[in-house]
Formats: structure tokens, sequence, C-alpha cells
């Protein structure tokens, strides 16, 4: 997950940040928007439902992660790279993995979207 300059220093592309509480993560999304590179990550988890109306449940705080993206864009011409979140949830006996991407400006990359799940029982 990084690449070696010319000079012989391995140099990270890939940050990856985890939060088990869904609802703290404000910390590590601001951490991640400020390490330049081209895929930071958050990897957490919450038991919120992710309802496909924007601004309720968790959507609220993507929302939020993404206004955070958009300033740190607003305020920094080298910021640039993408930035990914991954969130677990548990339903009965099924774990659901589902992402989201940003892009340095903020825009959606990738909208919310079941990447897999796995009965766990």
């Amino acid at each position: 997950m990084s690449k070696v300059s010319i000079r012989e220093h391995a140099i990270p592309k890939i940050f990856i940040e985890s939060e088990n509480d869904f609802n703290s993560a404000d910390h590590e999304i601001k951490k991640l928007c400020s390490i330049n590179a081209p895929l930071r990550i958050l990897i957490t988890y919450t038991d919120k439902e992710l309802l496909k109306e924007p601004g309720i449940g968790a959507y609220e705080k993507l929302r939020k992660w993404q206004s955070i993206v958009m300033s740190h864009h607003e305020l920094n011409e080298d910021f640039f790279g993408v930035l990914g979140v991954v969130m677990a949830r548990k339903v009965g006996d099924e774990i659901i993995f589902q992402a989201c991407a940003f892009r340095n400006s903020g825009d959606l990359l990738r909208p919310l979207s079941v990447l897999a799940s796995r009965n766990v029982g």
C-alpha cells in the first residue's frame, strides 16, 4: 500500500482509519482529510438503519462527512484523492457491508450501496 520513491522511501498510497462507533467517527474523517493521498478509507460499524432517504438515520452523518470533505477541498487547492467509507451493520444473523466514496471535491463518486452480506448465525 505504498510506493518506493527514487530516494528509497516508502510513501503510503492508502490510509485506513477505523472506528467502532459510527456516531463518533467525525474525528477519523477529519484525520483522513488532513492527509493527502490517492485513497483514504474509514471502516466503521453502525446499528442505524441505512435508509435510502438522505437526511434520515445514517445518511445524516454521511452528509456531515461529505461537508467536511468539501470544506477541505475549498481551502486546500492541493487536496486530492478519494475518501471511501465502509460501514458494517448487523441485522439478525446477517452482517451487511455498505460503502460510499467521495471525490476530493466532496461530490459522490460512488453512492451508498451494498458491497457484501454474510450470514453469521
